[in-house]
C-alpha cells in the first residue's frame, strides 16, 4: 500500500519471475523512473520514521486520556 500510495515503486506479484524480469529491466533501462522512485521513497520515509510515529503516538494518547 505505501508503494502505491507514494508511487515509490515497482509492485512485482510473489512467484511471477517474469514479472520480476520485466520489472528490473525497466529499471535498468529509465534512469528517471528511479530516480523518481528514489525521491518518492525517501519522501514517504519521511512519514514513517520513528521519532514522527512517537511523537504522533503521543499526540494521539494525550487527546485519549485528557
Amino acid at each position: 500500500q505505501i508503494i502505491k500510495l507514494y508511487n515509490a515503486g515497482l509492485i512485482i506479484e510473489p512467484e511471477n519471475p517474469n514479472q520480476l524480469k520485466d520489472s528490473i529491466q525497466k529499471l535498468y533501462s529509465n534512469a528517471e523512473l528511479r530516480k523518481e522512485f528514489s525521491i518518492n521513497s525517501y519522501n514517504a520515509a519521511q512519514h514513517f520514521d520513528r521519532n514522527n510515529m512517537a511523537k504522533k503516538m503521543i499526540t494521539i494518547l494525550e487527546r485519549t486520556y485528557k
